[in-house]
């Protein structure tokens, strides 16, 4: 588990850094946002936990 989460960790910050670099381009933030979304959705599953959204 902690290896997952250190993987989770890794991906997320280099979609901050994406976030931050958008600079408030709200098109770019969009697509970060969509980028999260599916990285928690795929870390979610490989974790056997169930997304119900």
């Amino acid at each position: 588990m902690k290896m997952l989460m250190d993987e989770l960790k890794a991906e997320e910050d280099k979609l901050n850094l994406e976030q931050e670099d958008a600079h408030g381009d709200n098109k770019k933030m969009k697509i970060v946002f969509l980028k999260k979304i599916q990285l928690y959705k795929r870390f979610l599953n490989e974790d056997d936990l169930e997304y119900l959204g």
